[in-house]
């Protein structure tokens, strides 16, 4: 019998990752095994298999490929187009690059932390972004989320769309304050056949116009909301808490949630960028942040978890839902994870600042310690991604971590933390990679793990008590 793949699927491997199975409508890649592997390109129209003659597991493998239409019996003369053939790249795997195309905005952000009402890190032309994008292809990056400052400023940006998309790169988030998502907009998204995820910010109901600094603002990113709930685009959204708007996030919760947003992430303004200049004064201590999400959590479950919530790396859990998960603890007690990677964010995904800069977070790009770092326009991307300062800090482990930093070596919680999140522990002014997270070390010397489960645990049961009292499913 002849088989062949689904046109949307292709053969691809990367150094150290040689076989996998791409899928270019979802943008979703399957590493196999060598032997299995073998099999899917044998499925090309071309060579004839006989089932009897496989092994129990190749039969599993031709069940499973044809149950879920990654291959089909095929016609003979029937063959693989070319984009489908087998192809390595000569770079190690990133699934995914978020691309600042701009470090400019049309709002004036009171917490900009790259100081874009300003330009601070300016705007590649369309030629030098046409560059990035011909490198991300080189190297098989299978998707890209459109950040900025503000992405949709740029008169050329459903131009650099369709390169990407030329170049078999899946749009599939974009980056915006709302103002400039409208129908046109997505009429030409759509035109496109795309349907990315729009994520936009929302700081607290009466509090938006205040934080982003332009008047209208607040009715701006609702009407945007609606219209994307109105023709079906998936929405997200980030809320930035300080002072002023700590009450306001039960009404922004349930606003959001009737205007269809999937998930809301909340994070405290940090002393970054333009917050240090124009209202540090309203900064919440890390003490006051913490003491601010355990009130959150008891206010999300008694309005019943009616949107995916995540509270920096303190509290998880999605809509409907009563289990969560705290992303501070990243492995459980006693669990040897010093070959564990410093950083898992950035193995799979890259960061590019508006000045081409290949980093492992968002954070770094307004930091000095930027320069450390290799520039797409400067060096090629798969030198990038095979032997460079970014491989090198992907490839850190927990214990290159602690051999460089005393204090945690005998920390009781060293393994649970992981050592943090990067980006937090550089912050504005630091230079150096491996500093410690302050923010965790807090978390769990002030016993803040204990606490959120203590609050959870005691606000998911009462949750699960009412649903038990009206006969519903918990």
């Amino acid at each position: 019998m002849l088989y062949i793949l689904n046109k949307r699927f292709q053969l691809r491997g990367w150094d150290k990752l040689p076989f996998a199975l791409c899928d270019t409508v979802t943008g979703f890649t399957l590493f196999m095994r060598k032997e299995d592997f073998m099999l899917i390109c044998h499925c090309d129209g071309k060579h004839d298999i006989n089932e009897e003659e496989l092994t129990e597991r190749g039969r599993e493998i031709l069940k499973e490929g044809i149950s879920k239409k990654i291959i089909t019996p095929c016609p003979e003369g029937g063959r693989l187009e070319k984009h489908q053939e087998y192809h390595k790249y000569d770079s190690r795997y990133i699934k995914s690059a978020q691309w600042s195309i701009t470090g400019k905005c049309n709002f004036r952000c009171r917490h900009c932390f790259m100081s874009a009402p300003h330009a601070k890190l300016g705007e590649l032309s369309y030629e030098e972004c046409l560059r990035i994008i011909e490198e991300m292809g080189k190297c098989g990056i299978r998707s890209v989320s459109l950040t900025g400052g503000e992405p949709l400023i740029r008169k050329d940006f459903f131009d650099i769309v369709d390169e990407l998309i030329r170049h078999n790169i899946i749009v599939e988030s974009i980056y915006s304050n709302g103002k400039l998502v409208t129908d046109d907009f997505l009429d030409k998204l759509e035109e496109r056949g795309l349907k990315p995820t729009i994520h936009m910010s929302f700081d607290g109901v009466g509090w938006h116009d205040w934080l982003r600094g332009i008047e209208g603002a607040e009715k701006m990113v609702t009407d945007a909301y609606r219209r994307c709930q109105e023709r079906n685009f998936d929405t997200t959204c980030e809320m930035c808490v300080h002072k002023n708007n700590i009450g306001s996030f039960r009404e922004t919760m349930l606003l959001l949630s009737e205007l269809g947003c999937r998930s809301l992430k909340v994070n405290a303004a940090a002393p970054m960028g333009e917050w240090t200049k124009t209202s540090s004064e309203f900064t919440l201590s890390l003490k006051e942040t913490y003491d601010v999400f355990l009130d959150y959590i008891r206010i999300f479950y008694e309005e019943g978890m009616p949107i995916n919530l995540w509270l920096g790396g303190f509290f998880k859990c999605d809509r409907g839902e009563t289990g969560y998960r705290i992303g501070n603890c990243k492995y459980a007690e006693g669990y040897d994870c010093s070959q564990k990677s410093v950083c898992g964010h950035a193995r799979n995904s890259l960061y590019i600042s508006p000045e081409g800069y290949a980093l492992p977070c968002m954070t770094i790009a307004n930091t000095k310690m930027k320069e450390d770092f290799p520039n797409i326009l400067r060096t090629d991307l798969s030198d990038i991604l095979t032997d460079s300062t970014y491989m090198s800090l992907v490839d850190l482990r927990l214990e290159d971590y602690l051999a460089h930093n005393e204090k945690c070596q005998n920390c009781e919680f060293k393994n649970r933390c992981g050592a943090g999140c990067r980006g937090v522990a550089i912050g504005e002014t630091g230079s150096d990679y491996l500093m410690p997270d302050e923010e965790v070390c807090f978390f769990f010397h002030s016993g803040y793990d204990k606490k959120v489960r203590e609050v959870a645990d005691e606000a998911a049961a009462k949750v699960k008590q009412k649903q038990n009292s009206i006969g519903e499913k918990p």
